[in-house]
């Protein structure tokens, strides 16, 4: 029971750090976007 709730642990810490890491990714692929957006309208 106890190495059964600790292997659904390390589970679910484990996709969560994935999905975290996806999220950041996301983050600064949409943050470089909008900061070169803004540099456009600043060139414009």
């Amino acid at each position: 029971m106890n190495v059964i709730m600790l292997s659904y642990n390390s589970l679910l810490y484990l996709i969560l750090f994935k999905t975290m890491k996806m999220h950041c990714l996301i983050y600064r692929i949409f943050f470089v976007s909008n900061v070169e957006l803004f540099q456009l309208d600043i060139l414009l």
